[in-house]
């Protein structure tokens, strides 16, 4: 099957009315279709959709078990890494709170539960603060040393 073939029979399951017909012959990951198409659904930020996808449509049995598993696994992954930033997220704000640091939160977990109601499904690597700017030297201050995780990287914007 080749990957446009697979990228279709993705798209169809996660459409308004799901067809999961097609993602019965998804290639092995032991292929190099089969990483390729991996790779393109972490990359579109597909992959956490199509497993709740297929858990709310009582439809995992759709895919193989080497394909759900390899979900399963991204989900659980992804879990972990928005509870560290959840972590991370609150020590940043408390830093700025303490150093009267006027800051706004920009995408990310400012996002829920309007575009993203559940952030296990929301693959976030940072933060992204926008910053007054008569408070720049006390969010460089607050962040300083920089306070980053093996997850997190903070992006402040001054303007």
């Amino acid at each position: 099957m080749s990957n446009s073939v697979c990228k279709r029979a993705v798209l169809a399951a996660l459409s308004f009315q799901p067809d999961f017909s097609g993602l019965a012959t998804l290639p092995s990951l032991e292929s190099q279709n089969g990483r390729q198409l991996l790779r393109w659904l972490d990359r579109g930020g597909l992959s956490l959709i199509l497993l709740r996808r297929l858990q709310t449509s009582q439809a995992t049995p759709s895919i193989s078990a080497e394909w759900l598993d390899a979900l399963v696994q991204r989900l659980a992954r992804n879990a972990l890494r928005m509870r560290d930033m959840l972590t991370e997220f609150k020590r940043l704000n408390d830093a700025f709170r303490a150093h009267g640091v006027t800051a706004v939160t920009l995408k990310g977990f400012a996002l829920a539960p309007d575009f993203c109601e559940d952030l296990t499904l929301r693959h976030q690597t940072d933060f992204d603060f926008l910053i007054h700017p008569d408070s720049v030297e006390r969010a460089a201050s607050a962040t300083s040393p920089p306070l980053t995780t093996t997850y997190t990287h903070c992006n402040i914007i001054a303007r």
